[in-house]
């Protein structure tokens, strides 16, 4: 059975001292408090890999823009991705992964390398003439639309 652990609270995360070596605090459901020597506060979420069965740490945030309660969020929303067996930290990078391909798709980009191809079927002053007209006319309103 596993041992009962009194929940933090918010006097108790807020003064936590640093002491000369590194120290974790429990909250529960595998939810920790970790003070640095420096005096960094970080929140670790210790859970086992589904599938694996390995034990791992996963860095929820740090204290204090990361409050007690929105770490027990994170928490919580971890363990519903383990319920479905998804690893959290690789839900994570897949979902960092996704963002990126958004913000590298955009109408501006997919239309620069369009350009670039068309430059060397035409004319120089035509080709300019369209950066020009892409420029003013299409990238204000279109340039950040993600494909």
């Amino acid at each position: 059975m596993p041992k009962q652990v009194k929940p933090l609270t918010h006097n108790t995360v807020k003064y936590a001292k640093p002491k000369d070596k590194e120290y974790t605090l429990a909250h529960g459901k595998g939810l920790y408090l970790r003070v640095r020597p420096h005096g960094t506060k970080e929140w670790l979420y210790r859970y086992e890999q589904p599938y694996i069965k390995r034990r791992t740490a996963m860095l929820l945030g740090t204290y204090p823009e990361c409050s007690l309660q929105q770490a027990t969020q994170r928490r919580d929303q971890c363990g519903e991705l383990l319920a479905q067996n998804i690893d959290p930290q690789a839900q994570r990078k897949a979902d960092a992964i996704s963002k990126l391909n958004l913000a590298n798709n955009t109408f501006h980009k997919i239309a620069m390398a369009w350009l670039e191809i068309k430059k060397t079927k035409v004319t120089t002053d035509y080709a300019l003439d369209i950066q020009r007209s892409l420029d003013r006319h299409i990238f204000p309103q279109l340039g950040q639309r993600p494909i």
